[in-house]
């Protein structure tokens, strides 16, 4: 009974608190920032479960985005260095090796030609075996039948057709191709290059949907946290508007409460997004992921990703308080 009396006596004071500072916009707004600092300190249980599910939805979008931008990056950094190679027959002349080459560098879709003689070929087998004398000592003893090597590079890797084509029916080149050793073009570089492109539109079309659902339920939790709020100052909303409070007026602090959330959880949700991002950098370059452009942009800007984050956290508070707020006095009207 004496708890009861007690916040009926802290209503009333909050009420005549506020009611004498509707008039005034900045004294107002200090006062709803005051309250919903207190209503959030008051169901601290509910607003940190509210804050837990925002940090959640938060990380799943800096996930995803990340995650798109660094398989995007990857994608890019093996179609850049990407290089084809085209076999041609052992026992060929340079000169001869070297006027195909020269035909094949005319063409607007190739942006670079390298050859790779026998000899040569034979020197880099040597050396990818150094620590085997055995292969080392049979590749003297043995008779040279490495193939020329045409490596090219395409400006696409995965329009391929007009050097495909031109190799195949140019005689200049067509003539000199090892009937053994087909064009690497039919191999699995190109199901390498369709197999990340495909990732990469698997995790964005993943992660825009994870990022919808967890900032949905987000979006829930925060507006059953404000309803609860809502029902504990039930007496003190009923006063205002019996003495003529605006809406604007009695939704301030809680959307000001669902902000604090949104704030919160957006400091949280940096430091530990770009925290992970440090411990993992050198873990996901070991498997060869092009992490570098990313980490190096999230350095740069972190201030601005940070602000994205606050300005996207404080969107869901608000949005989910000004529903809780309005479905109330809806259900509840004058």
């Amino acid at each position: 009974m004496a708890k009861t009396n007690n916040k009926k006596v802290e209503a009333r004071q909050n009420l005549k608190a506020l009611t004498k500072t509707e008039a005034r916009p900045m004294l107002q707004l200090s006062r709803q920032v005051k309250y919903g600092l207190k209503s959030f300190l008051r169901n601290s249980w509910l607003s940190v479960a509210a804050t837990f599910v925002m940090i959640m939805a938060l990380t799943i979008v800096v996930v995803a985005l990340v995650s798109r931008d660094i398989l995007n990056n990857t994608l890019n950094d093996i179609k850049e260095n990407l290089t084809f190679s085209v076999y041609l027959e052992h026992d060929l002349g340079r000169e001869r090796v070297e006027l195909a080459a020269n035909r094949v560098r005319e063409l607007e879709s190739v942006r670079w030609v390298g050859l790779v003689s026998p000899e040569e070929a034979m020197e880099l087998y040597r050396a990818d075996n150094h620590n085997d004398q055995s292969m080392i000592d049979a590749s003297f003893e043995a008779t040279n039948r490495f193939p020329w090597i045409m490596h090219i590079k395409v400006v696409d890797p995965e329009q391929t057709g007009e050097v495909e084509t031109f190799i195949r029916t140019d005689r200049s080149v067509a003539d000199l191709l090892a009937t053994d050793r087909p064009p690497s073009f039919e191999g699995e570089k190109r199901e390498i290059i369709q197999n990340i492109a495909r990732t990469t539109s698997f995790v964005e079309k993943v992660g825009l949907a994870a990022s919808l659902l967890f900032v949905g339920v987000a979006v829930l939790i925060v507006f059953n946290t404000i309803r609860m709020a809502i029902f504990n100052r039930r007496e003190e909303i009923y006063m205002m508007r019996l003495v003529g409070a605006s809406h604007s007026f009695i939704r301030g602090p809680f959307i000001i409460e669902a902000m604090i959330y949104g704030t919160l959880a957006a400091l949280a949700t940096s430091l530990l997004a770009f925290s992970l991002f440090r411990g993992l950098r050198a873990y996901l370059e070991d498997y060869g992921v092009t992490v570098a452009p990313t980490y190096e942009f999230a350095a740069d800007y972190w201030w601005a990703m940070a602000l994205g984050l606050l300005l996207l956290g404080v969107m869901i508070g608000a949005l989910a308080a000004h529903l809780a707020v309005r479905r109330y006095l809806k259900l509840n009207p004058r």
